[in-house]
């Protein structure tokens, strides 16, 4: 548990000049993405996760290091979050489960404690296992 608080003080001081927010902080909003063939025509399109910072330059490494953030209460879903948007994973989950948090004042879904526990019971483990595959591949 120490390596754990002690690897997430030095990751909320800065991280690659990205501050990574926690579950109450963490706004974002979801966008139509289309994929479409040098003709011209629309592939395929799917809901995809924008944040506001720009987190492109995240190495394999930083993703490892935000894999890691599941273990923590405060930044699971946030970490979630960051990672839908840095690889532009379909969001229609995301988007279903987030649809009462939309906050028309700022056009961001904000955080709601009901939506982060629904997460939790429901997709926490399937995402965690999704990411971890997914990281050993890329």
């Amino acid at each position: 548990m120490v390596s754990i608080l002690i690897f997430l003080s030095l990751f909320n001081s800065g991280f690659n000049g990205y501050d990574v927010p926690t579950n109450k902080d963490i706004q974002f909003t979801i966008g139509r993405l289309s994929e479409q063939q040098s003709e011209g025509y629309i592939l395929s399109i799917k809901n995809v996760v924008i944040i506001d910072s720009d987190i492109s330059q995240f190495s394999k490494d930083d993703l490892v290091q935000i894999i890691k953030l599941f273990d923590s209460d405060v930044y699971d879903y946030a970490a979630n979050i960051i990672l839908y948007s840095f690889f532009k994973r379909d969001a229609t989950t995301i988007l279903g489960l987030t649809t009462s948090d939309y906050d028309r004042k700022i056009n961001r879904i904000v955080y709601k404690k009901e939506t982060v526990q629904i997460w939790r019971e429901s997709y926490k483990e399937i995402e965690l296992n999704y990411w971890k595959k997914f990281l050993d591949s890329y």
